[in-house]
């Protein structure tokens, strides 16, 4: 070898990071590199002929003899052990020592020492043991197969680890193959390229992803996907599913080259050589490392291979220039470094960089370890820690690690120890100040003991409620979970577990219990629930209604019993409202046969002693029952209804039916009577008249009891003088008094007598009170006497109406003022009449909140007294109380009309009687044409101007009489016409409807001449 070359490589070899050490064959040290000897504390020339066992500890001896016996025995071939090596100053620490001879045909004399310190990675396995089990169980629980091969010194990959995965994929029992050789494993690897594939993982690091296979042998076959990963210089695993395992195989590192090239290109980190700041060599796992090549490297400087910035932000070249002064002045530097690949890529990095002479000239040794993988381990490892700090800080208990002992000594304990018992972790720790078995009530300690034994025995977990004594002297209940520990030989090493307070939830349940046994018992159905909803306790009666035990249902959500046919957002209010205080409402339940039913629910919550809520009660009650009854009286309530439509139909029909053919009966009567002169003939016409008006008053006592009965009687409270309103009637009364030679007599009270009423309903009391009077009555006098009483304190208005006629017998004064009843009844009845007067007056007088009273004596008369609040005179209002409406009228006057041109009138109606009453009635005071339908009236109004227009609202087929109207009003000279409904349509609310609908006046049939003219007057004169 030249020697410009091989002082380089003795350079290197001086100053390798490993020691290197060359014995006799006696066992004598014949040569140690510089920092070799450096390492273990020595001067070279301290070790030169030194015994090579004095560099290990006794127990070692056998070991290293052996070795040398078998590196010669086996030329060029190595021997590699991890063992411990000692410094000058007996300090011990671990190498991987590796024997070898050089390969020559001559006489071997001479035996190679390598030694690599591995004391720092002897402390990461001691901090990844810990991690190792966490690693299985990551492995046992992947759905990936996973196989660990280890390269060992023959080059042969050995299986090493597996996980259940595998064997469920597999079918085999995999565990049965470790340490057996891949190729034993799976021989028809051996027939494709797979195996060296995997050893290329291995040899460049670069893993293998998502690779499909087809393997077939005698016990299996199928296509596999396998990936495979690098997880150390020597292991790899391979990750497969549904496919036949991955393998990688790893090309054999070229044995036996030069010593010291060999040691430069195999390392297995990146060594550079620089002079000063510039690169001039570096070896191929720089290349790998970097991903570049290597003309790419030399010549170029360190920092161009790092980002702008390190991570503790100082700039990466001044930070490198610095570090390489340093080092050029013989100070060595070890630090870590953020380097940057030719791709852009980042990663960590361990360097070493130390001075190195060569040929009187200096240069720098740069050796970069990636330590990607360990500094994303420490990452992994110190989140892990901090997760499991603040996890254990924030928990509501005690987090516990103690002795399987009586008194459980504790060997670690959380920060909860305080809260939880009062004493400090250290309190604790060995049984220092107090033992936690001395804690625990001694009513329990002997529950706690046995439970927990039981568990380990049967390598179970252990869950115990009990209580304990706290430093403070108080009593608490709390819960533990834990489970044991176990070694290899399935002893003993500790417990662990937790242990959490649950004193405020015994005590809640105590309460909740105490008030199930109160309500256990109770008619009503009673369900209580904790804060989750879930039920805890239900009753006797809920059992019963809803068909389940209390075991069926303790546990489900109360929505178990809940249709799904309730409204979700009346459900969604439920708990929120509970919370705050309760919720009254409807919902529809189902019970256990899957038969839904209604209840009335009412929640509320349940607190403990200090206001905190600790569970939810309802109280329901099945209302079924109601419900169907609900639904009846609805049921009940249409067909009632329903028959009060159909009555109202029919008296509106019966009104109109009757109330027309009345029209010609009273007018041609009126007519008649006036006409004819003959007093025989005329007294015919007075009879036919009043048996009309007979008819009429029937009519309207029939519809007047329909109105009260549809509560359509539309009341007009007014102040009246009750004196000056009898004066203003009586006369009427007497009149008629004369004609059966009776007297009808006035009693006023001196003082002024005023109640509020409706004059109308006031009037009709009077008529058919006094009408009775003088119709039962045969001699004597009828009496109406008003004045002032005082009952109960009150002040109230009476008028009382007294007779001596027939009397009503006691048996039946009850039956007067049912409808349709009089005294005599059935064939041989005596007196005229619908039997409603006294039951429309009855129920005028309680309509204007008066009261009626009758006192009778069979045979000698009858006394009705009707009585109303007093009401106090107001000055403002006027005395004069104005007449009632003309058909209450009893003058017969004469309406006189100044004529200079008869007014056009156009009638509608269908009606022939109608018709001619009304030319009759208006023949002296205005021209009348007819139409006897609606579209004809239409023609005539286009043809004529009509000053007013009589309309008739029933006018059969076509047009009805408001259809008619509402067409007429939309004609230009119409628009402001008077138009009178004159109709049969006579009950309450049918005037404001013909009126709202376009009509301007209203006058009902049958009518009186003089009401007609009186109407035509107030409208065109």
């Amino acid at each position: 070898m030249p020697k410009e070359k091989y002082d380089k490589y003795r350079s290197l070899y001086e100053n390798h990071p490993l020691i290197h050490i060359t014995i006799d064959l006696d066992g004598k040290i014949k040569s140690v590199n510089e920092s070799g000897a450096l390492e273990i504390g020595y001067e070279v020339n301290e070790l030169i002929n030194s015994d090579i066992s004095n560099l290990f500890i006794p127990q070692d001896a056998v070991r290293i003899e052996k070795q040398i016996q078998y590196v010669l025995l086996n030329p060029a071939k190595q021997s590699s052990h991890e063992m411990k090596m000692l410094r000058k100053n007996k300090q011990e620490f671990w190498v991987r020592e590796t024997i070898y001879t050089a390969k020559d045909d001559s006489l071997i004399n001479e035996v190679f020492f390598v030694f690599d310190n591995i004391t720092y990675q002897k402390n990461a396995e001691a901090n990844a043991k810990s991690l190792a089990q966490s690693l299985q169980n990551m492995l046992d629980a992947s759905p990936l197969g996973v196989l660990v091969y280890r390269l060992d010194e023959n080059g042969d990959l050995i299986l090493i680890s597996t996980n259940q995965s595998a064997v469920n994929i597999l079918q085999i029992d995999v565990y049965a193959l470790i340490s057996k050789k891949i190729q034993d494993i799976f021989p028809s690897l051996l027939n494709n390229n797979i195996i060296n594939k995997f050893f290329g993982v291995l040899s460049t690091g670069q893993p293998l992803l998502n690779q499909n296979l087809y393997y077939e042998d005698i016990h299996f076959n199928g296509i596999y996907e396998f990936s495979v990963m690098k997880l150390s210089d020597s292991t790899i695993a391979v990750f497969f599913t549904d496919i036949t395992e991955k393998q990688n195989a790893l090309n054999s590192l070229k044995r036996n080259e030069l010593k010291y090239k060999a040691l430069f290109e195999s390392a297995n980190d990146a060594i550079f050589l620089m002079r000063n700041d510039v690169f001039i060599d570096c070896n191929e796992k720089t290349v790998e490392i970097f991903r570049t090549e290597k003309d790419k490297i030399i010549g170029k400087n360190p920092y161009l291979f790092s980002p702008d910035f390190q991570p503790d932000g100082q700039d990466s070249k001044s930070k490198a220039k610095e570090k390489i002064a340093q080092a050029l002045k013989d100070i060595p530097q070890f630090f870590e470094w953020k380097h940057l690949r030719s791709d852009g890529t980042q990663f960590d990095a361990e360097v070493s960089l130390k001075r190195i002479e060569f040929e009187h000239d200096f240069f720098l040794q740069a050796i970069v370890r990636d330590i990607t993988d360990r500094k994303k381990s420490e990452r992994i490892i110190s989140e892990q820690k901090r997760e499991l700090s603040t996890l254990m800080s924030n928990l509501p208990g005690m987090a516990y690690r103690c002795a399987n002992n009586i008194n459980w000594t504790m060997e670690f304990v959380s920060e909860g120890c305080f809260q939880l018992t009062g004493y400090k972790k250290d309190d604790l720790i060995n049984d220092r100040v107090m033992s936690y078995a001395n804690l625990i009530h001694k009513d329990d300690q002997l529950l706690v003991y046995e439970t927990v034994q039981n568990a380990v025995n049967n390598h179970e977990q252990f869950t115990v409620l009990y209580r304990i004594n706290t430093w403070q002297g108080r009593q608490k209940w709390v819960w533990e979970k834990g489970c044991a520990i176990y070694n290899d030989r399935g002893d003993v090493i500790c417990l662990e577990g937790f242990v959490t307070d649950i004193t405020e939830r015994k005590i809640a349940e105590e309460k909740i219990n105490i008030l199930a046994h109160a309500l256990k018992s109770v008619s009503e159905c009673v369900c209580i629930t904790n804060m989750r909803d879930n039920i805890i306790f239900v009753n006797k009666s809920f059992s019963r209604v809803y068909g389940y035990s209390l075991s069926e249902l303790v546990g489900k959500p109360i929505t178990f019993v809940r249709s799904l046919n309730n409204d979700p957002a009346i459900v969604k209010r439920i708990l929120p409202e509970t919370l705050g205080g309760g919720w009254t409402g409807e919902l529809i339940n189902k019970r256990k046969n899957g038969e839904e039913f209604p209840v009335h629910l009412s929640t509320s919550l349940i607190t403990d002693d200090a206001g905190k809520p600790i569970a939810l009660a309802g109280v329901s009650l099945d209302i079924s029952d109601s419900k169907r009854h609900e639904l009846e009286l609805k049921e009940a309530r249409e067909k009632a209804d329903q028959a009060t439509r159909l009555k109202s139909h029919f008296f509106t029909n019966i009104s109109h039916e009757l109330r027309t053919p009345l029209v010609g009966i009273l007018g041609f009567a009126e007519i008649l009577k006036d006409e004819i002169k003959q007093s025989e003939h005329s007294d015919m016409a007075e009879m036919i008249f009043n048996s009309g008006k007979r008819l009429m008053d029937t009519l309207n006592s029939v519809l007047d009891l329909s109105r009260i009965e549809a509560d359509k009687l539309e009341i007009k409270f007014v102040e009246v003088n009750l004196n000056i309103f009898i004066d203003e009637n009586i006369k009427l009364f007497q009149s008629i008094g004369a004609k059966k030679g009776l007297s009808v007599i006035v009693k006023k009270s001196e003082e002024k007598v005023y109640v509020l009423v409706d004059e109308q309903l006031l009037f009709q009391i009077l008529n058919n009170l006094i009408g009775n009077a003088i119709k039962y009555t045969e001699k004597g006098s009828v009496s109406v006497e008003v004045k002032t009483i005082n009952e109960n304190n009150k002040n109230f208005a009476s008028i009382s109406v007294i007779d001596t006629g027939i009397g009503i017998k006691e048996e039946n004064i009850k039956q007067i003022f049912e409808e349709f009843r009089q005294v005599s009844e059935g064939l041989s009845r005596q007196f005229e009449g619908t039997g409603l007067g006294l039951t429309i007056t009855k129920r005028f007088v309680e309509l204007m909140l008066g009261q009626i009273r009758v006192k009778s004596e069979f045979g000698k008369g009858t006394s009705f007294e009707v009585i109303f609040p007093l009401h106090h005179f107001i000055d403002s209002f006027h005395n004069n109380i104005s007449n009632l409406d003309s058909e209450f009228e009893s003058d017969d006057t004469e309406l006189e009309f100044e004529l200079t041109e008869l007014p056009d009138i156009l009638m509608v109606d269908n009606d022939e009687a109608s018709r001619e009453i009304t030319r009759l009635f208006l023949k002296d005071i205005s021209k009348v044409d007819f139409a006897e339908t609606g579209e004809d009236a239409i023609k005539l109004v286009k043809k004529k101007s009509y000053k007013l227009i009589l309309m008739d609202i029933n006018l059969g087929k076509g047009l009805s009489g408001i259809e008619t109207t509402q067409r007429i009003k939309k004609i230009s000279n119409y628009k402001s016409t008077p138009i009178v409904a004159l109709t049969a349509f006579a009950l309450s609310g049918e005037k404001e409807e013909f009126l709202k609908m376009g009509c301007t006046h209203y006058l009902s049939k049958p009518f009186m001449k003089k009401d007609l003219l009186k109407l035509l007057k107030t409208i065109l004169f």
